[in-house]
Order: C-alpha cells, then structure tokens, then sequence
C-alpha cells in the first residue's frame, strides 16, 4: 500500500509513484524501504509544484509515462502499468 501524501495533479505521475513505492516496499529490507519512501515523498511535492501550469502539467505527464517504461526495465520483477 502506497503512502497517503496526496496527489502531485498529473495522474500519470502519480502512477508511478504509486507503482514505485509499491515495488520498493516488495524488494527492498525496511530500512532501505523508510529512506527511499522519503524520496518519493519529496519527489511527489516536488512534481505538484512543477504542475502549476497546463503545459507543465503535459511535459510532467510525459516525464512520467517515460519513467514508468524505464522503470520496467529495471525492475523486472515489479509489475508496471502505462508507459510509452
């Protein structure tokens, strides 16, 4: 289950920082898990700032469907959604 800090305003971002936390909660031990959970954290409000406008809002959706196809590739043994 993914942590309940809101949404950046770009669906496809949030997808990804869903599936991301979800895939790193299954493979890495706790204590890596609490450090990287902290990023995605800073990483969504980071993204909800950037998303102030239509344009940046597209350019982020775009940002992130990418990251989710590169992401497949790295974890492998995750499961991914959306993409390029």
């Amino acid at each position: 289950m993914t942590a309940n800090d809101g949404s950046t305003g770009v669906t496809e971002c949030d997808s990804y920082l869903d599936q991301y936390e979800v895939c790193m909660q299954a493979t890495l031990p706790s204590h890596q898990f609490t450090q990287q959970q902290n990023g995605i954290r800073r990483q969504r409000t980071a993204w909800k700032t950037l998303a102030e406008s239509p344009f940046k809002k597209q350019a982020l959706a775009h940002v992130c469907r990418q990251a989710i196809t590169t992401a497949r590739g790295e974890f492998q043994t995750c499961t991914w959604t959306g993409g390029l």
